[in-house]
């Protein structure tokens, strides 16, 4: 390598360093507004709540509730942290033995504070106990007419894939124990997944609520708690699909099921590991599923609310650019404010849909409002040539739909557009 390209490798380097002030005296690190960003961690915390199942209005918990069992997931402790990189210690975070990759242990981490000290801090007049989620411990606390509150966890961490999409040890054994013991009774049973992404739910028939609140950090036991109380209206919606079992997968088995690290065994070219292209192509995720004519459990997309939206007088076009345009009413009709979210989907020519556009809309009870969502990124339904390289648009005509989710059953409103054929620029 001539001396002259490592001179210019290194000038940026030092260029880099000295544009923050890196190359003088070390400076100690300055306070931060940790307040500021405690609001901040904690309105993330409440938008990322997805309800996924409310029936018989089991949620929010009202508070006339006389008793509330709060069972497993160390939910008098904190919420779980993912694993590896993306766990961090805030104070008073409690840390367990999780796993050692390369020598490297990887905590399993609860972040403060409990979902259980917050249920009670909202529910001052109702009575809310803890179990740890044993079978006698569950037993000898939960009554006919309890609410049931499950707290239910799937670690996972950098490095080590899933083996499967089971909740972890006998949860799912525990939920379905928990639901069947208020049965036909008053009670209801809550489930609220702390997890990375889908998970199966063997379960999800007993149960009357299912929330996902995913690994929500230091505002995560608020949001969890603001949720099920109703203080928070959910406003999530699912960034990957939940399978109904795991036959809907693209890739069912493992390379190294024994391992499940760094892809062991696996062909590589030079140090990455060989990725076959071949099974779904660009169809990932819910676009899969769609392809295959499947009925995954929720959809990309999916989320209730406690109230209920309507979406009156579409009109589908394009707008002066040539971009895809969808305009509509939202309307509030039910008695909570709310946030709608409402989502667009377009194919090219012989293509599945996939989500050009979307609005978050907060509406007050009775309220409406005219929306516009404009699919102005091209690069969203456009394809890549190989051979050619590049991004195109094919000069044709192209479904698009207004829809709640991308499940093929949740469209408002469907038409077909012609865009004009172009390529993009790089």
């Amino acid at each position: 390598m001539p001396v002259a390209r490592l001179d210019d490798m290194a000038t940026r380097v030092v260029a880099a360093l000295r544009s923050v002030g890196g190359l003088g005296e070390r400076r100690r690190p300055r306070p931060f507004p940790a307040e500021e960003h405690a609001a901040v961690s904690a309105l993330v915390a409440e938008a990322s709540v997805v309800l996924l199942r409310n029936e018989r209005d089991a949620l929010p918990l009202v508070p006339s509730t006389r008793r509330i069992v709060v069972i497993g997931g160390r939910a008098d402790t904190g919420v779980l942290s993912g694993g590896g990189s993306s766990t961090v210690t805030p104070p008073g975070a409690v840390s367990e033995e999780g796993i050692a990759i390369a020598q490297m242990a990887l905590p399993k981490v609860h972040h403060p504070p409990a979902p259980l000290d917050e249920l009670r801090r909202r529910l001052p007049n109702t009575d809310v106990v803890f179990a740890d989620g044993t079978p006698d411990d569950v037993a000898a606390a939960l009554g006919p007419d309890d609410v049931a509150v499950v707290v239910a966890q799937r670690w996972a961490t950098e490095g080590r894939d899933a083996a499967d999409l089971h909740l972890d040890g006998d949860q799912d054994d525990r939920i379905a124990a928990v639901a069947a013991s208020v049965a036909g009774a008053a009670g209801r049973t809550v489930v609220v997944l702390e997890t990375p992404g889908a998970v199966l739910m063997p379960w999800l028939d007993q149960v009357d609520a299912v929330v996902a609140a995913w690994y929500g950090g230091a505002g995560g036991a608020a949001a969890i708690a603001a949720v099920l109380t109703g203080e928070i209206n959910p406003s999530g919606r699912l960034p990957v699909t939940f399978p109904r079992d795991e036959t809907q997968l693209s890739r069912r088995e493992m390379t190294d099921p024994d391992t499940t690290t760094s892809n062991p065994g696996e062909p590589r070219r030079g140090v990455f590991p060989l990725v076959g292209y071949d099974v779904e192509g660009a169809d990932v995720g819910y676009r899969w599923h769609a392809r295959e004519g499947h009925r995954p459990l929720f959809w990309f997309g999916a989320g209730l609310s406690y109230t209920r939206f309507t979406h009156r007088d579409v009109a589908i076009g394009v707008d002066e650019a040539g971009d895809p345009m969808v305009t509509f009413t939202v309307h509030n009709e039910g008695d909570r404010a709310g946030v709608d979210v409402p989502q667009v989907y377009l194919a090219p020519p012989g293509g599945t849909f996939r989500l050009v556009g979307w609005a978050r809309v907060a509406l007050d009870p009775g309220a409406a409002r005219r929306v516009r969502i404009v699919a102005d990124e091209s690069r969203l339904h456009a394809r890549y040539h190989v051979d050619d390289p590049g991004w195109s648009i094919a000069g044709d005509e192209h479904p698009i739909r207004l829809a709640h989710s991308a499940d093929p059953a949740d469209v408002v409103a469907e038409a077909i557009v012609v865009l004009e054929g172009r390529r993009l620029r790089p």
